[in-house]
């Protein structure tokens, strides 16, 4: 009886354990898909600046 209260216990911890690494990675992914979209934002917009700049180019070449 005392051994599988025991066992009960261990599993219950692992699992809250478990539990908080699984949010712990999720919060920590969210965090860097945030900072990867901010820092991508700038090279978005250079990019459709420099396509504007191109398409202005050619139909003034044109």
């Amino acid at each position: 009886m005392i051994n599988r209260e025991r066992t009960r216990a261990a599993m219950n911890s692992s699992r809250d354990a478990s539990a908080k690494t699984y949010t712990s990675i999720i919060s920590l992914s969210s965090i860097v898909i945030t900072i990867s979209s901010i820092v991508s934002l700038p090279n978005l917009l250079s990019k459709a600046a420099t396509v504007q700049v191109v398409d202005g180019t050619t139909l003034s070449g044109k």
